[in-house]
């Protein structure tokens, strides 16, 4: 009987490679290093990371809360932007901020201290499908006197994902598994993955019109020689690129990047709702 998990193969997972795993991990350090000298790398902290919303009633407003854990005090300016869907992702975006009752609009943060925001879902057209919107949590590049070092100011912006849904909607997903070669792949980079793809692509598709939280459910994976294995979200994560799956989304997970420990290849795979 195999373990659940493998070695991976150096011919199969270029991006095990000791010598790109240790330039990639320098390149890094050097970064951090080097913003390090001029002020903390996290200027706040966001929680929640995510909300999912009802369309109407008490289910539409939620909260996050930003803590100030820099040094300094932070001024931050609240925007919401709703996603478009495009060859199957949801990449970009366009402004609705008449979608949404954000209180405070901006804030001034002391360090230390946090600030609760307010959202609320008003948008006007009846939604048919759950939506996908981002909160965009803006620092403002505000002059609050000279910095130590080399004087150069980083802000940061985070993307937080809100989806609001109407009554009645289910995600419906499809899993297929794609052994097209990545040449012409772009989400995925062919220093990390093997091109030919011998292993297969996961190809996790929403069918229905709510949305799906992958790490929500499990994979459950057979061989080509019969072996099935049951994956839960801890042990699946590893490969997946896109969490949240709205309606038409796909996500695609590497089956290389899932180090299985199965003789032969994936001969299917099912996602299981644990909702």
């Amino acid at each position: 009987m195999y373990s659940r998990y493998k070695l991976w193969r150096p011919a199969q997972a270029a991006f095990l490679d000791p010598r790109l795993v240790m330039l990639k991990t320098i390149k890094y350090l050097a970064f951090l290093f080097i913003i390090s000298l001029t002020q903390p790398l996290w200027a706040y902290e966001l929680f929640p990371i995510s909300l999912t919303l009802d369309e109407v009633g008490r289910g539409s407003a939620g909260v996050f809360r930003l803590q100030n854990t820099n040094e300094r005090p932070l001024t931050i300016e609240v925007t919401a932007a709703r996603r478009l869907f495009e060859d199957g992702y949801y990449n970009e975006t366009e402004p609705a901020e008449d979608d949404f009752l954000i209180m405070p609009p901006q804030a001034y943060i002391e360090p230390g201290e946090f600030q609760v925001f307010r959202v609320r879902y008003l948008g006007e057209t009846q939604l048919n499908q759950s939506a996908g919107y981002r909160i965009i949590f803006r620092q403002l590049p505000v002059d609050l006197g000279p910095l130590e070092g080399s004087g150069v100011r980083f802000v940061m912006h985070v993307h937080a994902p809100v989806f609001v849904s109407p009554v009645g909607v289910e995600p419906r997903i499809s899993s297929t598994i794609d052994f097209t070669p990545l040449h012409d792949e772009t989400r995925f980079d062919p220093g990390y993955f093997d091109v030919a793809n011998e292993d297969g692509v996961i190809v996790l598709t929403n069918h229905g019109d709510g949305m799906q939280d992958l790490s929500l459910g499990r994979l459950e994976v057979t061989s080509e020689h019969g072996e099935t294995l049951s994956l839960p979200w801890s042990e699946f994560s590893r490969g997946v690129f896109v969490r949240y799956l709205l309606p038409g989304g796909e996500s695609r997970i590497p089956v290389e990047g899932l180090g299985l420990e199965v003789e032969g290849k994936l001969a299917s795979v099912r996602f299981v709702s644990t909702e």
